[in-house]
């Protein structure tokens, strides 16, 4: 089973408190804003298309303002969607398209200050010497681990390689599939013991972490049993507390029902 994650690494806060005089107000950051640059769409196009079976959708900017406004959002911060660099592979190109799509959105961060933020995108993590310098890049100043940045993480789901690949033959992946995925890596960051080495990371998982919610504690419940425990990163407890540390956006995950 395959998942393509890519992470954007930039801001510290995505519901923010801000005194002001007389008291205090908050205001809202939306962290869950997809964009398609034009070398990002030109990689889809030279790919055949979105390998989820998503329709690819023209991107303007102004978009991303009219949802802020419906949204009542005061920032977005902008990412890359499913199945980011690695359409290019892992090789030279995609180190090009990578730098190219962060450069793009640092150029628009730059025009609306006030309004846009990124996600720098990075390449396939199987590509770790890439990987390493588009953080090196991003963060040029610093030249230090993702670690002590206390980074935060936006992790995106991708395809998952089961069969039928499409439910009912048609169904794009998105749809049902990609919060499966994040609830498995979710799931799989927790027990193996990646978040107990990595504790000021703070990550976001999308769609309120797929079905995580539901059976977190299926999860945290198992590892009581010597058979499963004996291979934990974790305890029990530690699962349980570990799962409540991440944050949860609700894109696409809302209903009148």
């Amino acid at each position: 089973m395959l998942l393509y994650t890519f992470f954007g690494l930039l801001i510290n806060n995505f519901a923010v408190r801000e005194l002001a005089p007389g008291g205090s107000s908050w205001y809202l950051t939306d962290t869950h804003i997809h964009a398609i640059t034009p070398d990002y769409l030109a990689a889809f196009q030279n790919a055949g298309g979105d390998p989820s079976g998503f329709p690819t959708p023209n991107w303007p900017v102004q978009g991303v303002f009219d949802g802020l406004d419906t949204t009542g959002s005061t920032r977005a911060v902008l990412s890359i969607s499913f199945p980011g660099i690695p359409i290019a592979g892992n090789g030279e190109s995609a180190r090009e398209l990578c730098r190219k799509t962060n450069i793009f959105f640092g150029n628009l961060a730059d025009s609306y200050p006030q309004k846009l933020e990124f996600f720098g995108a990075l390449p396939d993590w199987r590509d770790i010497n890439g990987t390493l310098d588009e953080i090196d890049f991003l963060y040029s100043t610093q030249k230090t681990a993702i670690e002590q940045y206390h980074a935060l993480v936006f992790m995106q789901p991708g395809v998952m390689e089961v069969d039928p690949f499409f439910i009912s033959g048609f169904l794009p992946q998105p749809i049902v599939d990609y919060p499966q995925q994040t609830t498995r890596a979710a799931v799989d960051l927790v027990s193996s013991g990646v978040r107990s080495r990595t504790p000021s990371v703070d990550l976001i998982l999308s769609h309120v972490g797929g079905t995580l919610p539901f059976l977190s504690q299926r999860v945290s419940g198992i590892l009581i049993i010597p058979e499963i425990g004996s291979h934990r990163n974790v305890t029990a407890t530690e699962a349980e507390v570990q799962f409540r540390q991440f944050y949860y956006d609700i894109a696409l995950s809302a209903s009148e029902t």
